[in-house]
C-alpha cells in the first residue's frame, strides 16, 4: 500500500515537472514570436496555437530557441502584415530537433 501510494505521488510530481517544463518552453516560445513580430511589424496570426505546440515538441530551450531561429528566417521571407504559421513549416523543424536529439 505504502509503495502504491509513493509510485502515485512520484507520477504526479513527474507529470506536474513535465507540464511545468511545457508551460516554460511554450511562454519562452511566445516571448520569441512577440520578438519576430515587434521586430517585422507584423502579426503571427496563430502565435498562441504555435508556442504551444512548439512548448509541446520540444525537449528544451535550446531547441526553442532552433525553432524560433528558422521562424524568423521564415517570416522574413514571407514578410506580410499578418502571417500565419503553417504546419507544413513547422513539421520539418520538428523533424529536425527530433533527430538532433537522437543523434547529439
Amino acid at each position: 500500500m505504502v509503495i502504491n501510494v509513493f509510485v502515485e505521488h512520484q507520477s504526479s510530481v513527474i507529470g506536474l515537472i513535465n507540464e511545468t517544463r511545457m508551460n516554460e518552453l511554450e511562454s519562452l516560445c511566445k516571448a520569441q514570436l512577440m520578438a519576430i513580430e515587434q521586430i517585422y511589424k507584423i502579426e503571427i496570426k496563430n502565435r498562441d496555437a504555435v508556442a504551444r505546440l512548439i512548448g509541446e515538441t520540444a525537449g528544451d530551450k535550446r531547441q526553442v530557441l532552433t525553432i524560433c531561429t528558422s521562424l524568423n528566417s521564415w517570416v522574413a521571407m514571407n514578410l506580410e502584415e499578418v502571417v500565419v504559421i503553417p504546419s507544413e513549416v513547422l513539421k520539418p523543424l520538428f523533424q529536425a530537433i527530433d533527430w538532433q536529439s537522437r543523434n547529439a
